[in-house]
């Protein structure tokens, strides 16, 4: 009993000792780390700052080691910095790579209504050091300013990071734009948005999504009733097909044929006026429906 408890003793006294010596380097360390630090050595400065990174200390001491242009003192300076803190350090940091000043500089820029190219600037660098929010800023910011080639490029990555939202944005490009044609971008349309919807939790995700299938439904039987020959249906199905198509595209050649239709078959006046508005690509039909306008006393305008 008496060997056990000496052998305890021992091991206590042994552990306060090595405490001691632990402590006593510690402060040894730091004194010649912060002597370097005041002498102008800024990768001590750095040093100092990740000892004392969850103190308000570490801000003075990345400081210290960003006035001496040392990289990764300016990005950890960055990471402490919130918005309008310090411009000036923020812009340092920034240009030392901080992806968080840098975004705080294109929040800032966006606030304030500057220059959109200052503002991509900054979000383009916080996107290319790995911040998400700044490759998102920056593809919306694309899309706004109608480069939607890049905007779909950065929307798909961040996609394929699991960026929900991103896949919302990319599902609402596809739906409205004419980067793919018409059906297929209303394919690529729902599977964002299904993806969004079902991962991601969206509402407005999970809302465009039954939107599009709500749709897809009344086309369906809008096409039924339409080759029962029903003109309000086929004239309706002419209309959801321009909804979702452009002058140049699949869905506004469906929407004059469908009108056509209309006219010849169904005797519609109304269709035969917009059968003329949509038979650009046939000279013959447009200036047929012109003549038939004309005759009934119709105007197209």
């Amino acid at each position: 009993m008496q060997k056990k408890l000496f052998a305890g003793v021992l091991s206590l006294f042994a552990l306060i000792a090595a405490t001691a010596y632990v402590s006593k380097l510690y402060f040894s360390v730091e004194n010649t780390l912060s002597k370097r630090c005041n002498e102008g050595d800024s990768a001590s400065c750095y040093s100092l700052g990740i000892l004392h990174e969850n103190s308000s200390s570490a801000f003075d001491y990345f400081k210290k080691g960003c006035d001496n242009n040392h990289a990764q003192s300016c990005q950890y300076l960055g990471n402490l910095i919130n918005g309008t803190n310090d411009l000036t350090y923020m812009q340092k940091a920034c240009e030392h790579n901080s992806a968080r000043a840098c975004f705080a500089l294109g929040e800032e820029s966006k606030n304030a209504n500057e220059s959109s190219n200052i503002t991509v600037k900054y979000f383009k660098k916080s996107c290319e050091n790995g911040d998400k929010k700044g490759c998102f800023e920056l593809a919306s910011i694309e899309y706004d300013r109608y480069n939607v080639e890049k905007s779909l490029y950065l929307f798909g990555e961040l996609c394929e990071k699991n960026v929900y939202e991103a896949c919302y944005k990319l599902g609402g490009i596809y739906r409205k734009s004419d980067i793919v044609k018409y059906p297929s971008r209303i394919i690529y349309a729902k599977d964002y948005y299904k993806l969004a919807c079902e991962k991601g939790y969206i509402k407005e995700s999970c809302e465009a999504l039954d939107k599009m299938n709500r749709h897809e439904q009344d086309i369906i039987k809008l096409r039924k009733l339409c080759s029962l020959n029903d003109s309000y249906s086929c004239n309706k199905l002419a209309e959801a097909y321009l909804s979702v198509g452009i002058a140049v595209d699949y869905s506004f050649i469906m929407a004059g044929k469908l009108y056509q239709k209309s006219c010849d078959e169904l005797n519609d006046k109304e269709a035969c006026r917009r059968a003329e508005n949509y038979s650009p690509f046939d000279e013959i039909s447009e200036a047929k429906y012109a003549a038939k306008n004309c005759d009934e006393g119709l105007t197209s305008h």
